[in-house]
């Protein structure tokens, strides 16, 4: 730091400073001449890391105190005053030399001024004119600021930034993050690092554009570099918006339908297991009976796939010997597709609309198809089209569960890979698979009963929602948890159970098909 008092008799009006500056006092004459010479410095051309000072003279030519009230820089941030004293009063004749630094901070010309600020009425602001020329390397962010505009949630955009080296040495770009509180914006892509340009060359980075939620967004590209201002920054901003949002409306049902439709191999093997399931019956209608009285079963043993004993229902007389006698009907001799229980389902529900079984189908139950066999599938329907069958029955895959009481991964053995197609069933469908060989049915009925209300939680929505605006009102209440979203069935699943009759809303901005 230099600055230089001139040789001049510096006079206090109330005391004397060592180094010939006043402090203004109240009711001081401060009407004196100000005069700054030179006008204007230039400096050399410097390369990065590089400074140099020169100084400007400020001289009160007047016969009066002079007050000088400021140093204001404007211009290129390559100049900047060394230690500038505050507000002074100047002595007639008397002078102060200011220092200016110059170190470049971007390339080729830099311009820039210092305002004087005094209480000469005449010339109560004069500028110094200040230039150099830096040869340092410059990173150009391109471009500085970028709009988005609108776009609908779930859509969205990319921009490619270009970042180039305008300075007259190598620019090295060591960093380029991002920041974005909502994650909305992103940098998609950006260079190997580090990464050197030559003066004129330029790289390119992305900048991705992901709307999630309806709200503006606004991110931070910040690179770092040698360039002497360190960190240069670029803005990004946007906006998502819903083309739409929607409302769908449910009633939770009062004794919720239950379809249960059973299959049942009739080989000679199967009595002694067909005798179980019979026997555990009861289980099964209480662990239903507890969550709804609106269940029905049929059950299927023969070729035609005519229930045995009709549609059952809460309101069967001797409900429990009549689906034992359903489950003993047919026996291997009688029965050609004893052993192929997937024609069997489908030919049961083929009569559901009109036939022996009409009447099954309610189309808000939940359909519970439950196959059960010590053998393997043998129709030659893969697991893929049985399942695809079962559900043309129904609005919604949600509404087709398939459980099976069958061989377990050791058993039933065949070498065309069919000994996996009841599994691989209950798998798609989300059932469960229970060994045909074990003994305590009992427990197999209550979980089949569990399985059968599993589906009554679920509610498809009418479009296809942004996941984070969905919400979910109960009675006019929300409920923040108890409930999720499922992307795969469009629905929404209560975990925790809606009373029965209770009045359900899903509100949620409406997804769109992008561009």
């Amino acid at each position: 730091m230099r600055r230089t008092l001139l040789p001049f008799a510096l006079i206090a009006l109330t005391a004397c400073s060592e180094n010939g500056l006043l402090t203004a006092g109240p009711g001081q004459d401060v009407a004196g001449l100000i005069d700054v010479s030179p006008s204007q410095l230039t400096f050399g051309t410097l390369r990065q890391g590089e400074a140099d000072i020169q100084s400007f003279v400020v001289t009160n030519v007047g016969t009066a105190n002079l007050l000088v009230d400021d140093f204001e820089p404007t211009g290129s941030a390559s100049f900047a005053l060394v230690d500038p004293p505050s507000d002074f009063l100047l002595a007639p004749d008397d002078a102060i030399a200011i220092d200016v630094q110059f170190s470049p901070m971007g390339s080729d010309a830099q311009i820039g001024s210092i305002l004087v600020h005094s209480e000469d009425p005449a010339n109560p602001e004069i500028p110094v004119d200040l230039l150099g020329t830096g040869a340092v390397p410059q990173l150009q962010i391109d471009p500085p600021d970028y709009d988005f505009l609108a776009d609908f949630v779930g859509c969205g955009n990319n921009v490619e930034v270009h970042l180039k080296n305008v300075g007259d040495d190598d620019l090295t770009i060591s960093a380029v993050d991002y920041a974005d509180p909502d994650g909305q914006l992103s940098l998609e892509s950006a260079p190997a690092l580090p990464i050197t340009l030559a003066p004129g060359e330029q790289t390119s980075a992305w900048v991705a554009w992901d709307p999630t939620v309806e709200a503006s967004a606004q991110g931070t590209m910040r690179v770092t570099s040698n360039d002497p201002r360190g960190v240069v920054s670029a803005t990004q901003e946007a906006e998502g918006v819903f083309a739409t949002t929607q409302n769908d409306h449910f009633d939770v049902p009062v004794d919720p339908p239950v379809d249960i439709l059973f299959a049942i191999d009739q080989s000679c093997s199967m009595d002694a297991h067909a005798t179980q399931l019979a026997n555990s019956f009861s289980s099964l209608i209480q662990g239903i009976s507890q969550v709804t009285d609106g269940w029905q079963i049929g059950v299927a043993t023969m070729d035609d796939g005519c229930f045995n004993s009709g549609i059952l229902t809460a309101n069967t007389p001797n409900l429990q010997s009549v689906f034992a006698n359903a489950v003993t009907v047919g026996d291997d001799y009688s029965v050609a597709n004893t052993e192929k229980l997937f024609a069997i389902v489908q030919s049961a529900l083929s009569h559901t609309y009109s036939g022996c079984n009409a009447g099954f189908l309610r189309s808000d139950a939940l359909l519970h198809v439950v196959v059960v066999s010590d053998e393997y599938e043998q129709s030659g329907i893969s697991p893929s089209s049985f399942v695809s069958t079962v559900r043309s029955y129904k609005s919604s895959p949600s509404l087709v569960k398939v459980s099976g009481i069958i061989c377990s991964p050791s058993g039933c053995g065949h070498a065309d890979g069919s000994d996996t197609y009841y599994r691989d069933a209950v798998s798609m469908t989300g059932g469960i698979r229970l060994d045909v060989m074990g003994t305590n049915w009992g427990s197999y009925a209550s979980q089949l009963a569990a399985a059968s209300l599993s589906g009554l939680n679920t509610y498809p929505l009418s479009h296809n929602p942004a996941p984070s605006s969905i919400t979910v009102t109960v009675n006019g209440q929300q409920w923040n948890s108890g409930w999720h979203y499922d992307s795969g069935t469009n629905e929404i699943v209560f975990d925790t159970t809606p009373p029965q009759g209770a009045s359900v809303d899903v509100g949620y901005g409406v997804l769109v098909a992008c561009n």
